[in-house]
């Protein structure tokens, strides 16, 4: 199954290929905002809708990915068809953890790896299956009609993880987003996108390819995840965010990114 990609072209030609993973419960419009504050000549921006997300649903009958491995090999075929020139990955949250195995599966090919927020993985079996475990029922009371998807969403950007989020100006926007979703899909989503179904990945050697890491200075999990990271990572600390840098601090993400950009243009 080819996922759905909003594609973004500035000027020709096409030198540059940016690739852009929203997080959990998102979709490729959530990045539309920072897309319009990057450069456009010569990039090509690939926005995709990850599975169960925005319009890359799946029917009843449909299965075509096991597990977290066998989506990220398709999501590499779909990348591929995709690129003209060099490569970068951006990958948010849920996207960030995607990206950080399409460089496990592929070291050599993305010229620039850029995560925000974005968990490794659990490196115990046990801990790793329990999440599995506990993520399945994830959305249950809201399926079973006991609770509103509504009333969930608004609890789950209550978590301390994203501290500050409601405050900010594009929260309404994005929860309107969120809303559009299908909580059926979503919680099928977590059959192989869960974090208890994804090999648990290392920081990656310096293989001469560029890494960079975001998290927001009130995110304090993610922070403390960048902190233990190897001298082969740029890492960037947001003040006044927390775990959705691109939301909360929306100009001075566009300029990190734009930053990393302007090495390949």
């Amino acid at each position: 199954m080819t996922l759905f990609s909003r594609v973004v072209v500035g000027s020709k030609p096409v030198h540059l290929t940016v690739v852009m993973l929203h997080g959990f419960m998102g979709d490729h419009r959530d990045w539309l905002p920072v897309v319009q504050g990057l450069p456009q000549a010569g990039i090509k921006y690939v926005l995709y809708d990850l599975p169960c997300h925005g319009q890359s649903l799946l029917s009843e009958e449909a299965n075509p990915w096991t597990d977290f491995e066998s989506i990220t090999r398709s999501l590499w075929q779909d990348i591929r068809s995709e690129q003209q020139g060099r490569l970068i990955v951006l990958g948010y949250s849920l996207g960030g953890r995607l990206a950080l195995r399409l460089k496990a599966q592929c070291p050599g090919d993305i010229d620039h790896l850029l995560i925000e927020s974005a968990s490794f993985g659990i490196s115990s079996l046990g801990e790793r299956e329990s999440r599995y475990q506990k993520d399945q029922f994830l959305l249950q009371d809201v399926l079973a009609g006991r609770r509103s998807f509504r009333d969930f969403l608004e609890a789950w950007y209550r978590l301390p993880l994203f501290r500050g989020l409601g405050a900010c100006d594009g929260f309404e926007p994005m929860l309107a987003r969120r809303l559009s979703q299908s909580p059926e899909q979503i919680q099928r989503s977590l059959q192989f996108l869960s974090v208890g179904s994804m090999v648990a990945t290392d920081h990656f050697a310096d293989d001469g390819k560029q890494l960079s890491f975001i998290s927001g200075v009130d995110d304090k999990k993610y922070a403390a995840i960048m902190s233990q990271l190897p001298l082969s990572w740029k890492t960037y600390a947001v003040p006044g965010a927390s775990h959705n840098v691109h939301l909360q601090q929306k100009h001075a993400f566009i300029d990190i990114v734009s930053r990393a950009l302007g090495k390949y243009t």
